[in-house]
């Protein structure tokens, strides 16, 4: 791990991060010491934008070093794919498949996947199953 003063960011200009550290050849900042203009992919991915396959520019840690997070330059992010109206569909029957009850219940959560059944079903098969009578 190497210390450096400053860096030489995208732009053109210089960043002042002493004590700098760079990790592979990759400034490395501490929580909210990155210079304006980085973002993480989540930051991106809310203004609707992705990094565009490009590589980090940097990276962000917290917790003493053991979390991470990259950081992309966001000015060169590209606008994040729209979905096709038949990808839209096509999700919409996986989510919907795997929502649905072995019983034929739509739940508004996926159901466990050991036997298909939602909570509600699950509650009633498990007293069936361990003897006890559970009226319906």
């Amino acid at each position: 791990m190497a210390t450096v003063r400053s860096i030489d960011l995208w732009e053109g200009s210089e960043h002042e991060c002493w004590p700098g550290r760079l990790v592979d050849g990759t400034p490395v900042f501490g929580f909210r010491l990155a210079p304006p203009g980085l973002a993480t992919r989540r930051q991106l991915r809310a203004k609707g934008l992705c990094p565009g396959r490009r590589e980090p520019f940097a990276r962000l840690v917290w917790k003493r070093g053991r979390r991470f997070a990259w950081l992309y330059v966001a000015a060169h992010a590209k606008p994040s794919r729209v979905p096709t109206p038949a990808q839209v569909s096509a999700w919409d029957k996986a989510m919907t498949a795997r929502r649905t009850c072995a019983a034929g219940h739509v739940a508004e959560h996926c159901v466990r996947l050991s036997d298909r059944l939602c909570g509600d079903h699950a509650v009633i098969a498990d007293g069936l199953v361990s003897g006890l009578v559970v009226a319906a």
